[in-house]
């Protein structure tokens, strides 16, 4: 409840709710790394500093790889994603935080799915793209992004391929069965 507790009907809150931020976990769902991953990751790279920066004065060159995708650094960066956010959030071991912990472990994974999923759509494999927005959809009830892509892709199939289509909302009716959007539309367009 972090931020539900800092927004107070402010201007703030209206320009939150604009960015799907309103809530502590779709907030914090956007952490990748606390100080440990982050130095895992960075390895023995030099620091950057005032007096040698690095990031600005290298980044032209990460810009303009030709051989390099744009999503690289992201996937390299998700193997060393935060796995408990416990100690980054500095949360107790009581009951609500360790709920907090919890439900925001499984949005975080499920989002890193999801990620991995849009690579693969990018990639040109659809099949295990969608495998893996169903299988974000499955993670986590807060995290809404993969379930969002497969009624999107459900909807674009429904006009030339129904079978998939319907395949598809069945599988996301499992994968999640307390958010009704799938079921809705598997009656409206198949009648089931």
């Amino acid at each position: 409840q972090w931020v539900e507790h800092r927004l107070n009907h402010s201007q703030l809150e209206s320009e939150v709710k604009k960015l799907a931020l309103a809530d502590s976990i779709r907030l914090f769902g956007n952490l990748l790394a606390g100080p440990t991953e982050l130095r895992a990751f960075a390895g023995d790279a030099p620091l950057n500093t005032d007096d040698q920066p690095r990031v600005t004065f290298g980044a032209p060159r990460f810009a303009y790889r030709t051989t390099a995708t744009p999503y690289g650094r992201l996937l390299e960066l998700l193997k060393f994603s935060l796995r408990d956010p416990r100690e980054l959030l500095g949360l107790d071991s009581s009951g609500d935080a360790n709920q907090f912990a919890g439900r925001l472990t499984k949005y975080i994974t499920a989002r890193d799915v999801y990620l991995n999923g849009l690579v693969d759509e990018a990639e040109g494999r659809q099949p295990t793209a969608i495998d893996r927005f169903v299988e974000s959809a499955r993670l986590s009830d807060d995290f809404t992004s993969g379930y969002a892509q497969c009624l999107t892709l459900a909807s674009v199939l429904a006009r030339t391929k129904p079978a998939e289509a319907r395949v598809l909302l069945e599988r996301l009716v499992e994968a999640q069965p307390s958010r009704p959007v799938a079921k809705e539309m598997l009656e409206r367009l198949f009648g089931k």
